[in-house]
């Protein structure tokens, strides 16, 4: 069985991202993070909770009571912070000519679809998500123009 440290390394590692980006996204210091992917620690929950937010992951994966690393707990929708970054780009909006989602709009974007992306790193999770809701939006805004 995996470590706890060594699935949090992986997962970093197959996601493209730096330690230093991770220590970004979850606020932990850099030794901390060094000291945890390679066993020398084991996580607090609250550090293991920070950690599987920021890869995408249960906790339950983290300590190697789940094999899937894309399991989700079934009684709550999953946090994405990429969906919503890309909901509240105005500029990508604009960039692609259409005008950005009104909040009615952005709120049932989140509401009514639900989709996994597969990714390689964070900036195709992202361009994944771009597509999906430009496509979305003007085909929501089509239903309301007829």
């Amino acid at each position: 069985m995996d470590s706890i440290g060594s699935r949090i390394k992986k997962l970093r590692i197959d996601m493209k991202i730096s330690q230093s980006d991770l220590i970004q996204k979850t606020g932990l210091a850099q030794n901390v993070l060094s000291r945890i992917e390679n066993d020398k620690t084991v996580p607090n929950i609250e550090t293991l909770k920070k950690l599987a937010k920021a890869l995408y992951v249960t906790t339950d994966y983290l300590l190697g009571l789940d094999t899937d690393p894309d399991a989700q707990p079934e009684e709550e929708e999953p946090k994405n912070p990429i969906r919503d970054e890309v909901l509240e780009d105005e500029e990508f909006w604009k960039s692609r000519g259409i005008f950005p989602p009104s909040d009615e709009e952005k709120a049932h974007l989140r509401e009514s679809y639900s989709f996994r992306i597969t990714f390689k790193n964070m900036d195709e999770l992202k361009r994944g998500y771009q597509d999906i809701y430009v496509y979305l939006l003007q085909k929501e805004r089509e239903k309301k123009s007829r």
